[in-house]
């Protein structure tokens, strides 16, 4: 089984079902959350979702992006289609999680995007449990619950 096979079977059973369709005239928003689970203006978490496109971009061939995360608790699908026009890229993102500093990495090739569907904001401890997670401070590898 492809590691994409894999992870799309673990977004099928971690996957919640989709929120209602929006009314026409307003167009759908997910409001990305901080580490304390307030929501944020939109304008700063995308300047966050901006940076990660454009280092994602701007990586040098078969190279690794490192993101600290900081407040920010998700990643948009504009991640994930940067990372599918540079299939070369790893992305590892470190972040504060509910054991601590946290980190997982997305590996290059990896088809996330085809593992999350259609969804607009995927959180990092979603994306821990289908990656796998580090913590940092430890160092040692936890697998994803079955």
């Amino acid at each position: 089984m492809s590691f994409g096979e894999v992870l799309n079977n673990l977004c099928v059973f971690f996957s919640k079902p989709e929120p209602p369709k929006p009314e026409p005239s307003k167009p759908a928003q997910s409001k990305p959350m901080q580490e304390t689970g307030a929501p944020v203006p939109d304008d700063q978490y995308m300047g966050f979702i901006d940076s990660v496109v454009g280092k994602i971009a701007q990586a040098p061939e078969n190279g690794t992006v490192e993101i600290d995360a900081g407040v920010w608790q998700s990643y948009r699908t504009e991640v994930f289609q940067a990372l599918a026009k540079r299939p070369d890229v790893t992305l590892k993102t470190t972040y504060k999680g509910a054991g601590g500093l946290m980190s997982f990495t997305i590996p290059a090739g990896a088809d996330v995007l085809g593992a999350v569907g259609r969804r607009t904001v995927v959180t990092f401890a979603e994306l821990a449990a289908l990656l796998g997670v580090t913590p940092v401070e430890a160092g040692m590898k936890l697998e994803p619950r079955a």
